[in-house]
């Protein structure tokens, strides 16, 4: 099931972009407003992990914006974490790690996170990785 599942994927890519409502300083407002304790992006910086990042369109423009924060993206084809290498080092981001990795597989080596985002996996990943996240 996981190499058919690449394999459609990778066929017919996510043709992604940066989603505003993603971003830690937002997320870090509406956790403000709710009650709950969140780091700062701004202050010192955070730690912040994308799953299903794609060609990396959503958290590259993060990085540049957040210089002080450090951001892992993970996904599951190696095609689109490929391209989202490609624009990182043309944009020369030091503070941003693609990587490609399924989701069922990851465990406690990525460490921890300040904010973890998670968009649009939930539509197309079996009821067992919608679990796992």
């Amino acid at each position: 099931m996981t190499d058919k599942l690449r394999q459609s994927y990778e066929e017919l890519p996510y043709a992604g972009g940066s989603i505003t409502h993603s971003h830690p300083r937002l997320l870090h407002t509406v956790a403000n407003l709710t009650g709950l304790a969140a780091i700062s992006p701004e202050t010192n910086g955070c730690r912040i992990l994308e799953l299903g990042c794609g060609n990396g369109k959503n958290i590259l423009p993060m990085a540049e914006d957040l210089p002080e924060s450090q951001l892992v993206g993970i996904d599951f084809s190696q095609k689109h974490i490929d391209e989202g290498l490609e624009l990182r080092n043309r944009a020369e981001l030091a503070n941003v790690e693609l990587k490609c990795a399924d989701i069922m597989e990851l465990g406690q080596e990525l460490g921890t996170f300040d904010y973890i985002i998670c968009h649009g996996v939930f539509s197309w990943v079996p009821h067992k990785v919608r679990a796992r996240i």
